[in-house]
């Protein structure tokens, strides 16, 4: 449960406490997670089915259990025919389903999800959550809002304007100018250029290759002897490639290393930074940069089917991946003390927005590059929408 909960977290708590669809939506910080996760323990401690999904296999390891919302009603980009009522079956006794990251949900999806719904009797409650402002659709050109049947979902909109990650208000300030597109802020910002590189921090990259090499560069510059961990389950149809849980991971005594979930004993959460200090066949043991020393065990993870016309695939893996770097597309969803940033060129929109927002002060920012007005990219599509959500 929060502990203290913002005015507009509030509002949203009632207003899906009285059976409203609803579309959960502000900047980042503002406690989306926070309060889905506490709908669900709610909803749940009544007895109540919640299924919780997202549209990227990365943001549903945000949730314990959650899976991708492709994988959850059988959709895939390959098939043009569908059994609905068969493609809907998980939804039956469902009285929650929650949608995160509903920026990046493609139109087919929304489409899959109506035909879904209309196949059966027994529909959910509906939240939708998201930015706008953060990365869109992935190939599509159209934003969910502007999809036909968007209106079918009848979302109430609840947009958290509390920040509750950044304390520092100029900071809150110019985050609120990327947000926008608005060049003034580029002189505070980089300011963060001259900040001494954090080196226990992880890196944030605007490409996979670069976060790759960088937690390659690190692991090879590690004395000792590394330790394979293979995954265990139906690892040939397993679909890795869209998830951050790793086939194989190699780790070395010193070794940087980001959480994936969160620990079941609250020892941990899902992007807790730390160094490993030992480890056997069985264990892994981490100090967490909050201090605390985990003997980290394998989890299970459900993963999408190489197939998609295929059930998704249960494998166990450590919840552990290289900690020095991550694209900044993966960051979604996490909050970090300090960040270095290499982002000279960003050319999706909201990307850099994204990047800073994971910082809790400017403090705790180091660019690797400065910043230009032409990393700045936000689409005017999504203002007017936003402008229309807050009336």
């Amino acid at each position: 449960m929060i502990k203290t909960y913002t005015k507009s977290q509030i509002n949203a708590k009632n207003t899906i406490l009285r059976g409203k669809n609803i579309l959960l939506t502000g900047r980042p910080g503002t406690g989306k997670t926070e309060l889905l996760r506490d709908i669900c323990e709610t909803y749940e401690m009544k007895g109540k089915k919640v299924i919780k999904t997202s549209t990227t296999g990365i943001a549903a390891i945000n949730f314990d259990g959650g899976r991708t919302i492709h994988s959850v009603l059988k959709w895939s980009p390959r098939k043009k025919d569908y059994d609905y009522a068969r493609c809907s079956e998980a939804l039956k006794d469902a009285s929650l389903l929650i949608l995160d990251e509903v920026s990046m949900m493609p139109g087919l999806i929304i489409n899959h999800l109506k035909n879904c719904l209309l196949a059966r009797n027994d529909r959910p409650q509906i939240i939708f959550s998201g930015d706008f402002f953060q990365f869109p659709p992935v190939c599509d050109k159209y934003y969910p809002f502007e999809n036909p049947n968007w209106s079918f979902f009848d979302l109430e909109p609840c947009v958290l304007n509390e920040v509750v990650r950044q304390r520092n208000v100029e900071y809150i300030n110019a985050l609120e100018k990327v947000m926008f597109s608005d060049p003034s802020c580029l002189s505070y910002i980089n300011e963060a250029y001259y900040n001494n590189y954090f080196e226990d921090a992880i890196c944030l990259c605007t490409v996979n290759d670069l976060a790759d090499m960088i937690n390659y560069w690190n692991f090879t510059n590690l004395s000792g002897t590394a330790v394979s961990y293979e995954a265990n389950g139906n690892i040939a149809e397993a679909n890795f490639r869209t998830c951050r849980v790793l086939e194989k991971l190699d780790v070395k005594v010193n070794m940087r290393v980001i959480a994936l979930r969160n620990d079941a004993l609250g020892r941990y959460q899902n992007g807790s930074l730390g160094t490993v200090v030992d480890m056997d066949r069985d264990k892994i043991w981490v100090r967490f940069d909050n201090g605390r020393l985990v003997d980290v065990t394998r989890v299970e993870f459900i993963l999408d089917n190489i197939d998609t016309d295929k059930d998704e695939i249960a494998i166990v893996q450590f919840p552990l991946a290289g900690g020095n770097a991550i694209s900044i597309h993966k960051s979604q969803g996490q909050t970090f003390s300090a960040v270095n940033i290499w982002a000279p060129v960003c050319w999706a929109s909201g990307q850099l927005y994204v990047a800073l927002s994971r910082a809790r002060d400017i403090k705790g920012v180091h660019l690797m590059a400065p910043i230009t007005a032409d990393s700045l990219k936000t689409d005017p599509r999504v203002i007017e929408y936003y402008k229309k959500l807050l009336g």
